[in-house]
């Protein structure tokens, strides 16, 4: 069941099954707010290849006496998260996404993606990676997924990679750098007292499928909504309501075949689905 499977503190996980983006400037799963009465959802990148997480460490500063070492304190590391992206496809909206950019149709035959861009921007993006993964707890074994949210990056497109006579992997590489936030992806902020921290890089999770991130603009009249990758027949939906700037309320939803049910909320308001796809 899929309730037997979240929440899971201990697990083996390997691969890279699913990569996710999203344009957002908050550190939520949106940029645009879309039409009320209407949603948004993520967009996926096909081809995940690899990606290297390595967080930069602390910074030592030691003490020195008695010819010898006395101590040291430890600092927060001054440089922020990096890490290459490599995909086998190309996705031009990623591309451009990341860019700035808007490929150009030439007479609707051909499309010209542009590269290198002299007047390139580095527009904020919602990433979410996920790998296979095994739950390690006891008396939960089971298949799932872990996943890596990380709310705020910017993306450099790095080119297609090397080419080779023979049989050779041309691969798309990005180079990733993480900026903090100070919130969940449903809006709910970050303190000291609750959370042992003010800000993060990012997010660990587990769940029994892929997971993905919609937003709903209420209007105080719709009930319903369509999610934008389906939902998987296991049912699991979470959901977070409140002003666009507000701390968000828990918000029960309900699936109805192929939608989501909920009862409507105040105009304006901004609603977070956390669900599993096929």
């Amino acid at each position: 069941m899929a309730t037997a499977l979240t929440n899971i503190e201990q697990f083996l996980a390997g691969g890279f099954s699913n990569a996710q983006f999203i344009l957002s400037t908050s550190g939520r799963p949106y940029g645009t707010i879309p039409t009320a009465g209407t949603g948004v959802g993520m967009a996926q990148v096909k081809g995940a290849n690899a990606a290297n997480f390595t967080f930069p460490p602390a910074q030592t500063l030691p003490f020195s006496g008695d010819d010898g070492v006395r101590g040291a304190i430890l600092f927060p590391p001054d440089t922020p998260v990096t890490f290459d992206l490599t995909f086998a496809d190309f996705t031009g909206s990623f591309v451009d996404s990341v860019q700035g950019t808007i490929q150009v149709d030439a007479q609707s035959i051909y499309d010209f993606f542009l590269l290198d861009p002299s007047d390139r921007t580095f527009p904020d993006i919602f990433l979410l990676l996920s790998q296979k993964a095994t739950s390690k707890v006891a008396g939960e074994e089971g298949a799932g997924y872990n996943s890596l949210a990380f709310p705020l990056c910017s993306v450099s497109y790095q080119g297609p990679g090397a080419w080779a006579t023979g049989p050779n992997a041309s691969l798309n590489t990005f180079n990733v750098t993480v900026n903090r936030v100070s919130i969940l992806p449903w809006g709910t902020p970050l303190t000291v007292v609750t959370h042992g921290t003010r800000e993060v890089s990012g997010y660990l999770f587990f769940s029994e499928q892929v997971p993905t991130f919609d937003i709903f603009h209420q209007n105080n009249v719709v009930a319903v909504y369509a999610p934008s990758q389906g939902l998987n027949a296991n049912e699991q939906v979470i959901g977070f309501d409140g002003a666009e700037l507000g701390t968000p309320s828990t918000l029960a939803v309900g699936f109805s075949t192929p939608e989501f049910t909920f009862t409507p909320q105040t105009d304006g308001n901004i609603t977070t689905f956390l669900y599993e796809i096929p």
